[in-house]
């Protein structure tokens, strides 16, 4: 799997040095990330993390584009005790994956998009910590997930935008089922919410 991840990148590098044609772009990305999982009973995107990596695009229509993104980005989940309410309990879940999206984006107003499309999800790395803030030994998290990508964007100037995007996995992390998961097209499970807000930056 790493080996097919360095091929894509290093496809993706040379893709976006080469590219010359009046229809095609590509550069890099980097931006911010808040997450939660739904399924592990605690709510709420307190999860913080980043992204980048690199994308290219192809105008096919006068409005429209296709974009395939390459990044690495940080998800996951956080609770903090709360003393005075008696809660002493925490929780903290760090996840790194490699994805890879393909987004359609329709331009409107001149400057402003609109985006949405799938992507798919390589984990990395994992950490996690229980209620009593020790390290959880786990190997039960899935080694790829599908997620949908839904958002909104605005060209600041020709060599920059940004985009606002929420992002939700449709396939559980996780390979178990427990008490307390959710169901997603009908299947239990955990399941990875983010809300990422990123720069793109465009050589050609």
């Amino acid at each position: 799997m790493k080996h097919v991840l360095i091929c894509i990148a290093l496809i993706f590098s040379f893709s976006i040095l080469k590219t010359n044609a009046q229809k095609f772009g590509g550069g890099f990305v980097a931006g911010f990330v808040t997450s939660q999982v739904e399924g592990d009973t605690y709510g709420g995107f307190h999860k913080a993390g980043l992204l980048g990596g690199m994308w290219i695009n192809y105008d096919f229509a006068q409005k429209s584009a296709l974009q395939m993104e390459l990044t690495y980005i940080q998800k996951g989940s956080r609770k903090s005790a709360n003393p005075d309410q008696g809660d002493y309990d925490t929780y903290l879940l760090r996840l790194g994956y490699v994805e890879l999206g393909l987004i359609y984006q329709y331009t409107f107003a001149k400057k402003f998009f609109i985006e949405a499309g799938p992507s798919f999800s390589v984990l990395l790395h994992s950490y996690e910590e229980d209620v009593t803030g020790m390290q959880k030994e786990s190997d039960n998290f899935k080694v790829g997930t599908f997620n949908v990508c839904i958002g909104a964007g605005y060209n600041i100037s020709e060599k920059w935008n940004v985009h606002l995007r929420t992002e939700n996995s449709i396939t559980s992390i996780r390979n178990d089922v427990q008490t307390g998961y959710v169901a997603r097209f009908g299947k239990y499970g955990q399941y990875i919410d983010c809300l990422t807000l990123s720069l793109y930056y465009k050589l050609r």
